[in-house]
C-alpha cells in the first residue's frame, strides 16, 4: 500500500514539474561583447553601449509556454555595430546593420559578438575642421580608394570598419585627412597592417604650415 502511495506521489510530482516547465513565461536575451572595443546595440530601438568584454542582459516579455503547444517566444529586432564588429548576413553575403533573434519563453538566448573587422578611427585634435577621410586599402590582389565625406570639428571622433588582413591575404592601409581648406595630411604606410580586432587610431594634430 505504501509503495502504491509513494508511486502515486512521485507520478504527481513528475507531472507537476512538467506542468511548471511547460508553463514558463518571458525570456532573457544575453549579448556578450567579445571584441576589444565598445559595441552600439539597440533593442526595440533603445540604444545602449556594451563595453568590451561585457554582457548586456534584457528581459523579453513573451506569451506563456503551453504544455502541449510548440515553442513560444518573440522575435527581437537588434541593431548591432562595433568598431571591429559588424553583422554578417550569410544569405545576402554582406554586412548589415540589424538582425532578428528569437527569444524562447523560459530560456536565455545567448548572442556572442566576436570580432570580424578591423577599424580606422580618427580623433580630430587639430583645431581645424575635417571634411573628408580617404582610405586606401592595399592587398595582394588589388588597391582600392574610398573617400568618405565627413564633418569633424575639433574633438569629434569618426570611425570606419575595414577588411582585416588574413594569413593568406596581406592588407595595409594609408589614410588621407582632408581639411576644409583642402590641406591634406597622410597617415600610414606599407607596414600599417591591420588584423581582426585591431584598430588604426589616428589623432589628428595641427597640420604643418606651408
Amino acid at each position: 500500500m505504501k509503495s502504491s502511495v509513494l508511486s502515486f506521489l512521485l507520478l504527481f510530482l513528475f507531472i507537476f514539474v512538467i506542468f511548471l516547465t511547460g508553463c514558463e513565461k518571458d525570456g532573457v536575451l544575453k549579448i556578450t561583447n567579445r571584441t576589444s572595443y565598445p559595441i552600439n546595440a539597440a533593442i526595440y530601438n533603445s540604444p545602449q553601449v556594451i563595453p568590451p568584454g561585457s554582457v548586456l542582459k534584457k528581459e523579453i516579455t513573451t506569451e506563456r509556454q503551453s504544455l502541449f503547444g510548440g515553442d513560444v517566444g518573440k522575435y527581437v529586432d537588434l541593431d548591432l555595430e562595433g568598431e571591429t564588429y559588424e553583422i554578417w548576413d550569410y544569405d545576402l553575403e554582406a554586412y548589415v546593420p540589424n538582425t532578428r533573434v528569437f527569444v524562447k519563453a523560459g530560456q536565455t538566448t545567448k548572442v556572442y559578438l566576436d570580432p570580424n573587422r578591423a577599424c580606422i578611427k580618427v580623433i580630430n585634435q587639430s583645431g581645424w575642421n575635417i571634411k573628408k577621410v580617404i582610405i586606401q586599402q592595399n592587398s595582394n590582389s588589388e588597391t582600392s580608394t574610398n573617400p568618405y565625406i565627413v564633418f569633424l570639428e575639433n574633438n569629434d571622433v569618426w570611425y570606419k570598419q575595414v577588411d582585416p588582413a588574413t594569413a593568406t591575404e596581406s592588407c595595409f592601409y594609408i589614410i588621407q585627412i582632408v581639411f576644409e581648406n583642402d590641406t591634406i595630411v597622410t597617415y600610414g604606410d606599407n607596414q600599417n597592417i591591420l588584423y581582426t580586432d585591431e584598430e588604426f587610431l589616428i589623432t589628428v594634430t595641427p597640420p604643418p604650415k606651408n
